[in-house]
């Protein structure tokens, strides 16, 4: 299997416009098609984040903006199914590369990713707050919050229950989510 630069992959070559790809160690990995309740689901949250931002310096984004992370010397590119980040100027317009908070929305074919490789990666970037895994058959989420003793995990299951994000004087409930 070939081994892309990662200009290669910023530029899109070898690659389809139809998918979304990951960039990893120099290899592409597809991105899965999402189901109608993964769409809705990550549709409600950034919506809510993108109108409450609006005007704001932090900006949200949904599936399509690539987050950049030097993980374990390599260049990494994922794409969260939401992200908000904070850089005022970004070095290179085509990702992020501060976020404040990220979302993944979990399926059967992303939840190892989502919650082994993707949850370290995503632990070594200085400017993380905030990690959701969202169920998206159940009623679940799972919310990694970075203290000043380290990250802390708790989980949400009921519809009136609420996740805060104070950086971002956000909050959303799990009943509007799902809705």
């Amino acid at each position: 299997m070939r081994r892309y630069s990662e200009e290669e992959y910023l530029e899109g070559a070898g690659q389809d416009n139809e998918t979304h790809y990951e960039f990893v160690e120099g290899r592409y990995y597809a991105m899965a098609t999402p189901t109608d309740t993964h769409s809705f689901i990550s549709s409600a949250i950034f919506v809510a984040l993108y109108g409450h931002l609006r005007g704001k310096p932090c900006k949200a984004f949904k599936g399509d903006m690539k987050l950049r992370i030097n993980f374990l010397e390599r260049k990494v590119h994922y794409i969260p199914d939401v992200m908000v980040a904070c850089d005022e100027e970004p070095r290179d317009r085509r990702f992020r590369e501060e976020p404040v908070l990220l979302v993944e929305v979990l399926s059967e074919s992303t939840r190892g990713v989502d919650e082994r490789e993707k949850l370290f990666a995503y632990s070594v970037i200085g400017s993380l707050q905030h990690y959701l895994l969202v169920e998206q058959d159940t009623m679940q989420v799972t919310h990694f919050r970075r203290l000043e003793s380290g990250w802390t995990e708790e989980t949400f299951i009921k519809p009136e229950q609420v996740i805060e994000v104070p950086e971002l004087d956000f909050k959303m409930s799990l009943a509007a989510m799902y809705a």
